[in-house]
């Protein structure tokens, strides 16, 4: 039954009549509706739990937020019901309810939520990966023994939720994940130490031998990350990758880290088969503050490859610097006309920022 009589929130709320409250979140009026779930919010009443649950599917937004805001603050009490909530048929009370769960951190949520894993719905088995992370350190050893669980899937959002805790309890965990025999918990495995910076220098080096290409480019892409000058080397060698996306990726990186080290190998990386390597190699090489890059790149100008001269002039170009104007302006001379044109915008650029 809908009500049209408009009630006294206030005084509901001050003589904590829960029930009438409860009862008022049926109101026609969505400001009454609001109101009450607001005044739910701050008696912290149990009995309204599964009332403001419900609220979750209101049509006005303010009237759900204000429910989620008062389910909050009901707390611990409300996690059995939110936990059920998870399994709504409506997506939105689902994610809802996760969210609530996120903010409320209770531990006694965290068992439930690795089931929840394992559900065939996949938004849900990533809410709960989120919610877990969320939740933070008490649930840092359920989901180390998550990543020994049968499903794939659940060993994936294990090694996501872990990632976003960064306790150091799953650093051996997560290196070991990179053996896992699916090849997404590997990807996600070196994303992850990747992201929190585990000193996994050694193992990440061996994931660039894996044989799924996208593992290995997650790999060179946490090495990147590493503050250990070992992790240069095993990046150089992957340029040597069958795979042109790894490669191209790898120039990326290269160009990031700031290593003389890493110049030579992306100047040969400019005679890749392959166009987006070889573009790569170009824009990291512009990306490095480093005396030798000029060194190597003057050379370069007269390379015998046609594409290996004019990355040279551009990158010259970007770095401004009026000791290659001698070699450009021999560039001009150049038999490709590509290569003039790009001799000539770095001369420009140059004189310019004399």
């Amino acid at each position: 039954m809908v009500l049209f009589k408009s009630p006294n929130i206030q005084r509901f709320q001050a003589t904590r009549k829960v029930d009438k409250l409860i009862h008022t979140l049926k109101h026609k009026d969505v400001n009454v509706r609001k109101k009450a779930a607001k005044a739910l919010g701050k008696l912290r009443d149990r009995r309204a739990v599964e009332p403001l649950i419900k609220a979750l599917e209101d049509e006005a937004w303010y009237v759900r937020w204000k429910a989620e805001e008062a389910l909050e603050a009901v707390g611990r009490p409300a996690v059995p019901a939110l936990i059920q909530a998870m399994k709504d048929e409506d997506r939105n009370v689902q994610m809802k309810a996760g969210d609530i769960l996120g903010r409320i951190k209770d531990k006694e949520a965290v068992e439930p939520l690795i089931q929840f894993l394992k559900n065939k719905n996949k938004n849900i088995r990533q809410k709960a990966a989120e919610v877990l992370g969320k939740i933070g350190q008490p649930a840092v050893e359920s989901l180390i023994r998550a990543l020994k669980d049968e499903d794939a899937e659940v060993r994936f959002c294990a090694v996501q939720a872990l990632g976003k805790i960064k306790d150091e309890r799953a650093m051996a965990p997560l290196i070991e994940a990179l053996k896992d025999e699916a090849s997404d918990v590997r990807f996600k495995a070196a994303e992850v130490l990747g992201e929190i910076g585990c000193p996994a220098v050694e193992p990440l080096a061996c994931a660039l031998k894996d044989e799924d290409s996208a593992v290995r480019f997650s790999a060179a892409e946490a090495l990147g990350k590493m503050k250990d000058g070992r992790a240069v080397e095993f990046l150089i060698q992957a340029m040597k990758d069958e795979d042109w996306c790894v490669r191209e990726g790898v120039t990326e990186v290269l160009g990031k880290l700031q290593d003389a080290r890493v110049i030579e190998p992306l100047i040969r990386a400019l005679k890749d088969e392959n166009w987006y390597v070889r573009e790569g190699a170009a824009g990291a090489l512009s990306e490095l503050d480093n005396e030798g890059v000029l060194e190597a790149l003057i050379p370069a100008l007269k390379d015998q490859s046609e594409f290996v001269r004019f990355c040279a002039a551009e990158v010259l170009g970007k770095i401004k610097d009026e000791r290659a104007l001698e070699a450009l302006e021999q560039a001009l001379q150049d038999e490709s006309q590509n290569v003039r044109t790009a001799a000539e915008r770095a001369l420009g650029k140059i004189k310019m920022n004399e």
